[in-house]
């Protein structure tokens, strides 16, 4: 994994794309599950610029509808690269709030 370091404008700003894709998914029903850096691709529109962003996605392996969808039964779980919220659980149900912690999570471990 390649870690990069992201000026403070920026990560507040891939911060708020995230959360403006994540807003789409749920607004048809639907939840990412794995919300973590390797499923965010960030292309900053010029060089310089700090201002602007636009993310992708990706890894749509386990997206489906809300409180509908599982968790894999082999999901990695209390792994210190990789924080999850604590009620996730093996073949548990997955929700638009896991996702929304996973961004936090994620902010406060990378960002």
């Amino acid at each position: 994994m390649v870690s990069v370091t992201f000026p403070r404008r920026l990560k507040e700003n891939v911060y708020k794309a995230v959360e403006k894709a994540l807003a789409l998914l749920y607004a048809d029903g639907c939840v990412h599950g794995d919300v973590r850096e390797t499923n965010i691709m960030v292309k900053r529109d010029g060089v310089d610029s700090e201002d602007l962003c636009d993310v992708i996605l990706v890894d749509f392996d386990w997206i489906g509808k809300e409180n509908t969808v599982r968790y894999p039964s082999n999901i990695t779980l209390g792994h210190p690269e990789l924080p999850r919220p604590k009620d996730i659980v093996r073949g548990g149900l997955i929700s638009s709030a896991h996702d929304d912690e996973m961004l936090e999570l994620l902010t406060a471990q990378v960002w």
